[in-house]
């Protein structure tokens, strides 16, 4: 299989289980001035972006063309929600920033988990907590 096929099955699934996908991996560092991106991700032998998958292109990218300070220089902030298994839905809870520059261990991981000590008191399943980003906001 050719990476065209590859991106082509990626661009067919949904945008929940790619997200899913993506969430699964460690953040790693993307092609693009070897930064820090939860967007790179491997699949099946080939590196992608969710962004370029998405057809938005790279975040870093238009932020570099803005001149405005890039978000790893500060730390990438992330979404925090929770899914209710019951109902299904989907909240918002708070950001919370990752100011790691490099993979210690599974720096991902460790974010979820911080994010899990600070909300855990707003939810009643603080297993069903889970984080999105980073954000550009």
């Amino acid at each position: 299989m050719d990476v065209h096929q590859l991106r082509n099955e990626l661009r067919r699934m949904r945008k929940g289980y790619l997200i899913e996908l993506v969430s699964d991996q460690k953040i790693s560092k993307c092609l693009i001035g070897g930064r820090v991106c939860s967007f790179y991700f491997k699949y099946k032998n080939f590196n992608f972006c969710v962004s370029e998958i998405f057809g938005e292109g790279c975040i870093y990218e238009k932020l570099k063309g803005k001149g405005s300070l890039l978000r790893s220089e500060r730390g990438e902030e992330f979404k925090v929600f929770y899914r209710d298994e019951i109902t299904h839905s989907i909240t918002f809870l708070g950001r919370i920033i990752e100011r790691r520059m490099q993979e210690r261990r599974d720096n991902l991981r460790d974010l979820l988990i911080k994010a899990i000590h600070d909300f855990s008191n707003l939810v009643s399943d603080p297993s069903s907590i889970f984080l999105l980003g980073p954000s550009l906001e």
